[in-house]
């Protein structure tokens, strides 16, 4: 069993399907969730964090997989645009789970790595749909000609989110090779690129492109970080582990978006660059977790 690891709609799925939206930024927080009931009604429920800069994307794939599974889509809001200062892309593993239990079928949108050695701890609660799209970190430079970490000097000034992954695999494999500032988010360190305090930056795409629709028009060269490992990613939705045919019908829905290239056509649609935002493969699946259970629902993922 594969578990989870941790804009524009067509009109004719608008007419079919009208889909209503509801918002809560409250969630139940017993466990194990003694307000979970069974669902009876003909609606597929997602799940979106509107904090995510490519909420109207996954929105719009939502809307196409509850067509090809044939059930109205509705979607509750988890977070709203105006929360986005600081956001995190991973959220508690306990809050994916209670929200699967109470409001959602499907949580849009959730972060995976491609490698299996960097995925998630496995969670035996919650299943992985098939992958829609990859993107990953991206180096934005202050000097367009610059396309790798390989390029800087030990005077640069790197801005790098403090608790994330290329943090800890730069200060892992190449300490000194670089000066690092750190930031608590992906906001602030757009913020410091532009004011000149930084050199060159690292961000992950979707937060990038959220804060600095066209870096390039601004003078910044932006480019996929290649030099360091696990820097590209899946996302995918996140389903319960007791609901593996509807899993199953997602993935046959998203397989044919990927075949016919609707993704691709929803990637852009949405204004998301094609350097930074790729469809993935139509066999793509997340990988194996190598670590086994975590027992800490109080963690927070941070890339």
């Amino acid at each position: 069993m594969r578990s989870f690891s941790a804009l524009s709609i067509p009109l004719t799925i608008l007419l079919a399907f009208a889909a209503t939206t509801t918002s809560a930024n409250d969630y139940p927080t017993q466990y194990p969730f003694p307000d979970s009931r069974l669902q009876t009604g003909p609606e597929l429920r997602f799940c979106i964090d509107k904090r995510d800069p490519t909420w109207r994307a996954q929105q719009a794939i939502a809307e196409e997989i509850a067509l090809s599974v044939g059930r109205p889509a509705t979607f509750f809001v988890t977070r709203e645009e105006d929360e986005r200062g600081g956001y995190q892309m991973a959220s508690t593993r306990k809050e994916f789970l209670v929200r699967l239990a109470t409001q959602c079928d499907a949580y849009m949108g959730l972060p995976g790595s491609t490698t299996a050695a960097f995925d998630y701890p496995a969670d035996e609660e919650m299943l992985a749909s098939q992958p829609f799209f990859r993107t990953g970190f991206q180096l934005v430079s202050r000097d367009p000609s610059v396309e790798s970490l390989t390029d800087l000097s030990p005077d640069d000034q790197l801005g790098l989110q403090g608790r994330g992954v290329p943090y800890l695999l730069l200060m892992t494999t190449r300490p000194d090779s670089v000066q690092v500032k750190r930031y608590r988010s992906s906001d602030a360190i757009v913020s410091a690129l532009r004011a000149g305090e930084v050199d060159h930056a690292v961000v992950y795409a979707p937060q990038l492109y959220g804060e600095m629709a066209d870096p390039e028009s601004e003078g910044f060269g932006v480019h996929p970080v290649t030099s360091l490992p696990n820097m590209e990613w899946y996302v995918f939705a996140g389903l319960r582990s007791d609901r593996p045919t509807l899993r199953q019908k997602f993935d046959r829905a998203i397989a044919r978006m990927l075949e016919s290239g609707r993704m691709g056509e929803i990637l852009a649609d949405n204004g998301l660059p094609a350097g930074a935002f790729k469809p993935a493969a139509a066999d793509a699946v997340i990988p194996d977790d190598d670590f086994g259970d975590d027992d800490d629902d109080d963690d927070e993922g941070s890339a």
